[in-house]
């Protein structure tokens, strides 16, 4: 994962990049001069306030204030001085000496002067401002405080316990880019999820995040692609490029080397948890991935801990919308437990079945045959709890027809590859529940052998086969591990025609290790079913390779609690 500071600074770009109109009073200027840097803060309740002096570029207080106003500062020599423009004298930072060293009060004015601050040493720490002295002791050298008329204090206390009244913790971090920014740009920015719970989420908590650091809701767009497409495809890229983004968020879509998001001039940040490399990314674009740091999280989970840090409402509007995505990727029984973060206090506002029921409905509108993604996203952006989604009457409706259309599919028998490893399932329907029937029937056929289920559906679009794949519970224990993304591509590699893994295309075994799948022109579908000689006898096994009548040809007594009874008991519920 890319160091989290820099996401952060992405996502406050977003809202805040216009540059500082001209500034009358004498000083370096409005555009950052060689070897000088904007000072700032980069959470609320100051959010981009710039450190600078009052009055301007004169000895006064240090304050933290607009950007149209910003000073330019560096450290030197242990001093933090401020260019007050060519051929100017420079001024210094000072810090308040208390009377007692060894109980000092809880703040230290600081001030700006013509001398050299004579009490402590300035410093940075990645690009957070510090100070610090050796007979004051703090806990968090990085700790300032605002306070009254916006005047910069040494915090000598813990960060975040027991702040004064009238004061907020601070840090304070060095900036670079040419121009000083305010949070009220108008920048067009661009946010692309994806269809499921997970993805929707993560562009809710997006949404909500950047309208609470000021960007105006008309300056946001949400792009939903279409049935079967990805952010790949010419005619989604251009799409995207109608929106005439400057800021593009790509939230749970996977992850694939590619041209840029789109061919105009934009910042593209992606932030995703499934299966890539480190160059299995949009060129030009950024990345926070977590698929290479296990207990792997979530892309709503990930967007959720870097937006927390960016305004402090965040936490108690978008923690549900963080559980629900958790939750529809994860599963129900996850337990919130470090390194995830604590939800006990979000539990107790919304139900664990409200949040599950809500998980549910939101997946529905997707598996439809009408694929109904803009609906999900508006009932989820417009809701403020998860008990609002669950009175949705077209949320409801989606899920009943998903539920009839899988109850439909459900009991189609499978077949196995010649080795008994692949369990297939071949299914025709417009909507998408080949990921539905796949996780069922993993969760309940059992086998020594099995692998991988597999359920392909023909019907969902035309001249393709989409198809998922889950590892079945009998196997999840297994050492190795199974993998699903090395056990496609070993399959495919084993065709007698080298071509095959080519012309399978780039959307073929992505996703997961432990849930993967694809999208693949028919006839190569066929022939990688050739590969996996489905149907056909090894030497020892039973009718269609079916592990399970491989095991002796004794008649087994006739078992009442069949996966057909369990299945029929489950839609009746």
């Amino acid at each position: 994962m890319l160091f989290q500071p820099f996401a952060v600074a992405l996502l406050a770009a977003a809202a805040s990049a216009s540059p500082v109109a001209p500034r009358q009073s004498a000083g370096p200027g409005t555009t950052l001069q060689a070897g000088w840097y904007w000072i700032r803060a980069v959470a609320a309740p100051n959010f981009h306030k710039y450190l600078q002096t009052k009055p301007t570029n004169a000895p006064g207080t240090a304050i933290l204030e607009t950007y149209k106003t910003a000073g330019q500062y560096n450290v030197k020599n242990g001093q933090l001085v401020a260019n007050t423009g060519d051929g100017n004298a420079p001024l210094y930072l000072h810090v308040e000496k208390p009377a007692d060293l060894a109980n000092p009060p809880r703040t230290l004015a600081t001030s700006f002067n013509t001398t050299e601050n004579t009490f402590g040493t300035f410093a940075f720490q990645g690009d957070a401002l510090t100070w610090s002295v050796p007979e004051v002791k703090r806990q968090n050298l990085a700790a300032w405080l605002v306070c009254k008329s916006q005047g910069l204090f040494i915090n000598t206390g813990a960060y975040g316990y027991q702040t004064p009244s009238g004061c907020s913790d601070q840090t304070i971090h060095y900036y670079n880019d040419a121009h000083a920014n305010d949070v009220s740009a108008e920048k067009k920015t661009l946010i692309v999820p994806d269809k499921d719970a997970d993805g929707l989420t993560s562009g809710a908590i997006l949404q909500k995040t950047l309208i609470l650091l000021g960007l105006e809701p008309h300056l946001i767009s949400a792009h939903l692609l279409q049935k079967g497409s990805n952010i790949h495809d010419e005619s989604e890229r251009a799409a995207m490029a109608r929106h005439e983004p400057e800021y593009i968020f790509v939230l749970d879509q996977g992850s694939r080397k590619s041209s840029p998001v789109i061919d105009a001039p934009h910042k593209a940040f992606i932030i995703d948890h499934h299966w890539a490399l480190e160059d299995d990314f949009p060129e030009g674009s950024d990345h926070v991935t977590a698929c290479h740091s296990p207990p792997v999280a979530t892309s709503s989970l990930l967007t959720y801990h870097i937006c927390s840090e960016l305004h402090k409402d965040v936490q108690s509007t978008c923690d549900w919308l963080c559980v629900m995505g958790t939750h529809g990727d994860l599963g129900n029984t996850l337990k919130w437990e470090p390194p995830f973060p604590d939800m006990k206090a979000t539990f107790k506002t919304h139900t664990k079945k409200a949040l599950n029921e809500a998980v549910s409905l939101i997946n529905a509108p997707r598996r439809t045959a009408t694929y109904d993604v803009p609906g999900a996203w508006a009932a989820l952006t417009s809701a403020t709890s998860p008990s609002e989604l669950l009175q949705n009457r077209a949320l409801l409706n989606a899920r009943a027809e998903v539920n009839a259309e899988v109850e439909r599919c459900t009991h189609t028998a499978p077949k196995f590859s010649a080795d008994a490893t692949i369990a297939v399932f071949r299914i025709s329907s417009a909507a998408q529940i080949h990921p539905v029937i796949a996780t069922r029937w993993a969760g309940h056929l059992q086998s020594p052998k099995l692998q991988v289920v597999l359920v392909a559906n023909e019907g969902y679009l035309p001249g393709m086969v989409n198809f998922s794949c889950r590892v079945p519970r009998s196997a999840r224990a297994r050492d190795p591990p199974v993998n699903i993304i090395e056990v496609l591509q070993g399959i495919a590699a084993r065709a007698t025609d080298p071509t095959l893994r080519e012309r399978l295309g780039e959307s073929f075994a992505r996703g997961h290790k432990e849930a993967s799948g694809g999208i693949v022109p028919k006839a190569e579908f066929e022939e990688f079913m050739e590969v996996l000689e489905i149907g056909k006898k090894t030497k020892g096994e039973g009718d269609g390779g079916s592990p399970r009548k491989a095991k002796k040809d004794a008649v087994a007594p006739k078992q009442s609690n069949t996966l057909m009874n369990y299945f029929g008991k489950q839609a009746a519920a």
